[in-house]
């Protein structure tokens, strides 16, 4: 038994240790760099996210030259679902100001801390004491991810409004659409959508993404051939991050199968293996009900997740109604689940929340 265990011990070490290894080297006999192999998924700086974006840009270059003369507090507002781009268009907005005002002062924060009750957290306490001594100097103010703890985000943003400062803020569309409503009495003005991308720009996201970690510059885009990049296109609805995670798989898949082309049942197949079939199906069967659960589940999608009760209260629904709806979910495998004490707490799969995020706001479930 002991021999058995040592033997199995020692090749599954051996397995874990070549298939690094051969995944490197089939890597390597396409052109392929590994060590970017990542990026090519995670990063989101990249100057391929702005394909089909130069109205926005212009709109937000446009506003902050505007504001810059008037020398008030102002506000300007980047909606979009997860996965987006908003982060990288934030970003852009930040190294591309420094760069035509290397003396202005520009800060970039995560909301999450920026949010966060400084009551009990002497660290982030200080972080904030430590911004508002700053202000003065600072001419923009970038707060992104939004759609954390929105009451006290407010709260914070009341204190900075004393100060001459354009404040650039994104966020998710509900939670956008949340706080518009609930705190009507700032004059947020229309926000500037980033929108998914169209096909073309999808596909040139694609190429330019793929060519990004090619080691030697090619015409051809290979494994990929132009009928599958028209079908990742379509299938991925114009969103970056589902772009990015279905080429991913669909290379790994070429790794795995020792395919010198991802064919369009390829393609097909990795969509419906990584759930995105079900959950489209889910969503066009979509009932107003679920809907609004739905809605509920994006809204807390931030958090730890949200119990039945809860769904309860905020749809106004007996818990066996919501737990139905919950079912149909569950049997499509569109939410994870765990056990706190005696209580299920529910929240939608992270890779599934882009593509839920833009069909609620394409449906205008607000």
């Amino acid at each position: 038994m002991d021999n058995s265990i040592s033997l199995f011990k020692k090749a599954y070490e051996e397995g874990l240790s070549n298939n690094k290894i051969n995944f490197d080297s089939w890597l390597e006999t396409h052109g392929l760099n590994s060590i970017l192999l990542d990026k090519f998924v995670v990063s989101n700086d990249n100057p391929e996210y702005f394909f089909n974006r130069n109205k926005e840009i212009e709109k937000i270059a446009q506003f902050i030259g505007i504001q810059e003369r008037t020398k008030g507090f102002s506000f300007v507002n980047i909606v979009g679902s997860k996965g987006s781009g908003k982060t990288a268009m934030l970003r852009m907005i930040q190294e591309s100001y420094k760069k035509l005002n290397p003396k202005a002062e520009i800060k970039y924060v995560n909301a999450e801390k920026f949010s966060e009750s400084f009551d009990d957290d002497e660290e982030n306490e200080f972080y904030f004491e430590k911004l508002l001594t700053e202000l003065e100097k600072t001419k923009i103010l970038i707060i992104d991810d939004c759609d954390k703890d929105m009451r006290r985000m407010f709260d914070n943003i009341k204190d900075l409004s004393v100060y001459p400062i354009i404040l650039i803020m994104g966020w998710r569309p509900l939670h956008w659409n949340k706080f518009k409503i609930e705190y009507h009495e700032f004059n947020m003005g229309d926000p500037i959508l980033i929108n998914p991308f169209n096909k073309e720009s999808s596909l040139n996201f694609i190429k330019n993404r793929y060519s990004s970690f090619k080691k030697k510059k090619k015409k051809d885009i290979n494994p990929f051939n132009e009928d599958t990049l028209m079908l990742i296109s379509e299938l991925s609805k114009g969103i970056p991050s589902m772009i990015l995670n279905l080429s991913y798989l669909l290379i790994k898949r070429a790794y795995n199968f020792d395919k010198q082309k991802i064919e369009v049942d390829d393609v097909k197949t990795v969509y419906s293996e990584d759930g995105y079939e079900d959950v489209n199906e889910f969503l066009d069967k979509c009932t107003p009900v679920t809907k609004n659960i739905l809605k509920i589940l994006v809204l807390k999608s931030n958090t730890k997740g949200v119990t039945i009760d809860e769904l309860s209260d905020e749809v106004d629904l007996d818990r066996t109604s919501v737990f139905y709806h919950l079912q149909k979910m569950r049997n499509k495998s569109i939410l994870d689940e765990y056990y706190l004490k005696k209580t299920v707490i529910f929240s939608i799969k992270d890779r599934f929340i882009p593509l839920i995020d833009q069909y609620l706001w394409e449906n205008r479930v607000t």
